[in-house]
């Protein structure tokens, strides 16, 4: 069945010299989107007001009149006029513990425990592993409650498109379809069938109930898994952190960490690219994409196991939430454990001191697979590091005689690449064909480190990371190829032979460009 197309945006932006969004203007005055309340040619009234810390304040599109932080700029208290308010209550660290929304006498309140979640003063619904425990509760004296399982179906940026459900009576049982604009608007006229689960006195069972979108549902997490705010039409995602705004693809206040990312606006989603990235808070170097696929989780576990032997770290993916993180263990003090020998400790103390740096940083670092031979590397002035493993093991495979294969492998370009990251240090590579740069020379630091290391060399068998001559040279060669331009090159080393002298060591790579 053939569906008309037509536009439901067409908005255009107007800010401050601070990136502040003051108005927005929809061509369409089409409502399923942005819905355009306040036309501010007409009533020369800003939409949007800020206070000093950046902080959305006023909306009047949305009918908000006011809204009041705490001093973790979390809001406490949104206002809409005389309809009514939503208030906040937090812990110490920011965590969210309730919700209430006040509309003339009607009062709700929603509780937050560790993912258990309670409407008024009753448990909800709690998560299991692979979707949620939803409890109905028996009406009247002595009445139960019924615990159903509900399964979720999420995609590559933890987006929930499918939740389903199994009962004696009905089967297998979709209870809500969702598909997803890039920047987490909802698509709509499809997949609006939805059903809750009711207890019916009647048979005195649990039954699933067709209703409407809006009405009774209280399991509201959707786009990356991040409940959903639709009280008097807000409707604003819960990141934690910061509330957003997926009409517009923009946050409601500056992000905390704006300094580390000059080139782009604090209010920004994902450096304007949803289709490939989540903005998940917290610390920590986030290796969740490799995971999404087989050749992902092989580039993990080689790039783990490398970075064990070349930090003596011992280091550890942790899952949480479905959110894998790399780690290293550490003593009772904080300090890290360093696998060690006779006093002499494994790895090299430059690479162990930028792992660590990196993971224990106040900003994230997302690691993910780089596609169709592409070549690793990171995006300018970004923390997103890109691992090709077809590079990388084309390094691998071609070393010359008494050269380390590692030399060049998955942990040496992970670390290579951290120090281009904000968090590494933002260094270039030098775009003169026998220069070194600044990165290299940090790189061999390491090399030289790991061969002066008798451990190190001797689960070496004897080769040497050796020292890389530069970052390029001129023996490339360029050939057209599926995709693009296929660019071969060597890669050349000094390495020491037995009598101490300097020799030559080679090692090969492809990417296209």
């Amino acid at each position: 069945k053939k569906h008309p197309v037509f536009t439901i945006d067409q908005l255009a932006y107007a800010y401050d010299l601070g990136n502040k969004l003051l108005n927005v203007t929809d061509a369409t005055n089409y409502s399923a989107g942005f819905n355009e309340g306040n036309n501010h040619q007409t009533t020369f009234v800003n939409d949007f007001e800020y206070d000093t810390y950046g902080n959305l304040i006023i909306d009047k599109n949305k009918g908000i009149t006011e809204i009041s932080y705490n001093h973790l700029n979390l809001p406490k208290k949104i206002t809409f006029g005389t309809q009514g308010t939503i208030t906040y209550l937090y812990d110490a660290t920011g965590q969210k513990l309730k919700k209430t929304m006040t509309e003339g006498t009607n009062l709700q309140n929603t509780h937050y425990l560790d993912g258990f979640q309670y409407t008024q003063e009753a448990l909800d619904f709690f998560p299991h592993k692979e979707g949620y425990v939803k409890v109905v509760s028996a009406q009247g004296v002595g009445g139960g409650s019924s615990f159903n399982y509900v399964f979720t179906y999420t995609d590559h940026l933890g987006n929930i498109r499918l939740r389903y459900t199994k009962t004696e009576t009905q089967g297998l049982t979709i209870l809500e379809e969702n598909h997803y604009y890039p920047f987490g608007l909802k698509h709509n006229g499809y997949n609006s069938d939805h059903k809750i689960f009711e207890f019916n006195d009647g048979t005195n069972t649990v039954v699933l109930t067709p209703v409407t979108p809006s009405r009774k549902e209280t399991y509201k997490y959707k786009f990356n898994g991040k409940e959903f705010q639709d009280e008097f039409n807000i409707n604003l995602y819960d990141y934690g952190a910061r509330n957003y705004d997926p009409a517009l693809g923009r946050w409601m206040n500056i992000d905390f960490l704006a300094e580390q990312y000059y080139s782009e606006s604090p209010y920004s989603y994902t450096l304007n690219n949803p289709v490939v990235y989540i903005d998940p808070d917290g610390m920590s170097v986030d290796v969740t994409q490799l995971f999404k696929s087989e050749e992902g989780v092989e580039t993990a576990i080689n790039t783990l196991l490398d970075l064990s032997e070349q930090t003596g770290l011992s280091l550890s993916i942790k899952n949480s939430d479905d959110r894998f993180t790399l780690e290293y263990a550490k003593d009772d003090n904080g300090n890290a454990i360093v696998m060690e020998n006779d006093g002499v400790q494994m790895g090299s103390s430059d690479a162990r001191n930028q792992l660590t740096n990196m993971i224990d940083d106040t900003d994230r670092a997302l690691v993910s697979l780089r596609p169709n031979n592409r070549g690793s590397g990171v995006p300018g002035g970004s923390n997103i590091i890109y691992l090709d493993p077809i590079q990388i093991n084309s390094h691998i495979n071609n070393v010359s005689a008494g050269l380390n294969s590692k030399t060049i492998g998955y942990g040496m370009t992970f670390l290579h690449e951290t120090y281009h990251t904000r968090i590494g240090g933002g260094l270039p590579d030098t775009n003169i064909d026998y220069g070194k740069g600044p990165t290299v020379e940090k790189m061999n630091t390491i090399r030289q480190q790991l061969d002066n290391n008798p451990l190190n060399r001797t689960m070496g068998n004897g080769t040497q990371y050796g020292e890389r001559k530069y970052y390029m040279g001129t023996d490339r060669t360029s050939t057209p190829g599926n995709g693009g331009i296929i660019i071969r090159a060597t890669m050349h080393f000094t390495i020491r032979n037995e009598r101490g002298n300097n020799t030559n060591a080679t090692t090969k790579t492809q990417v296209t460009q």
